[in-house]
């Protein structure tokens, strides 16, 4: 009796493993239907300036934020992030031509004593959480109240007579807009230099919440300012 009890068994197995592998065959989606990838692009530039708007020099540094994320039915599973500068650093002068700036590739030691090369973001990659409700997604970048940040050198100098007030305009704006930056200035005139090291915080900030549509686009800025941002979310493959 045990015999065919078990038979049994074994052939009502059979048949679900066999009618699920037909359903697998004749709908390879049922497979992996529910799984959704989405990467939240963050693309910008960021204008350094040492200086106040009617004299300075200044350099402009482009990076990237990418977010990518798994949802699956309709909940967020899984995230990470990376992010990363990029090259193409213009330079600029304000009256044009008066100061030639450039992208200086140093090195700093930071709070923790570790030697960091310059350019330097401070969390090139990062967990990412998430949450899916309402149509939206709220996405959580895995790192603390401080943020991410892009760390910059840039070396400006001139030999113009006419920006002899060019370092106490610098040092006005620096206080005036509570910037991140310090210099160290050589002053022989008609020569003048300065090698500026900068902080410019990365998107995204904390927690940020859009609409979870194929194709969302947002743009923060515009070219000539300060800051500048193209925010785009897709599907992905894979």
């Amino acid at each position: 009796m045990w015999a065919r009890v078990a038979a049994a068994w074994a052939w009502a197995l059979d048949f679900r493993c066999a009618f699920g592998l037909i359903l697998l065959l004749a709908c390879p989606g049922l497979a992996a239907a529910a799984e959704t990838h989405w990467e939240l692009r963050i693309e910008g530039e960021h204008r350094l300036v040492f200086g106040e708007p009617v004299l300075n020099g200044s350099i402009r540094i482009p990076w990237r934020v990418v977010l990518r994320f798994t949802e699956e039915d309709g909940w967020f599973r899984h995230g990470q992030g990376r992010a990363e500068w990029l090259q193409g650093v213009t330079a600029a002068s304000e009256p044009p031509g008066w100061i030639r700036c450039k992208l200086h590739q140093g090195s700093y030691l930071d709070a923790g004593l570790h030697l960091r090369e310059l350019p330097h973001i401070r969390f090139d990659r990062f967990p990412l959480a998430g949450r899916i409700d309402e149509g939206a997604v709220s996405l959580r970048p895995g790192y603390d109240i401080r943020g991410n940040y892009l760390a910059v050198s840039y070396h400006c100098e001139t030999d113009n007579p006419s920006v002899s007030n060019w370092f106490l305009f610098a040092e006005r704006a620096r206080n005036e807009e509570g910037k991140q930056q310090d210099a160290d200035k050589l002053e022989i005139p008609p020569h003048r230099e300065a090698l500026v090291r900068e902080v410019k915080p990365l998107p995204p900030l904390g927690i940020v919440r859009l609409p979870l549509q194929d194709g969302w686009f947002f743009e923060q800025g515009d070219e000539e300012a300060d800051f500048h941002a193209r925010w785009s979310l897709h599907r992905i493959e894979g």
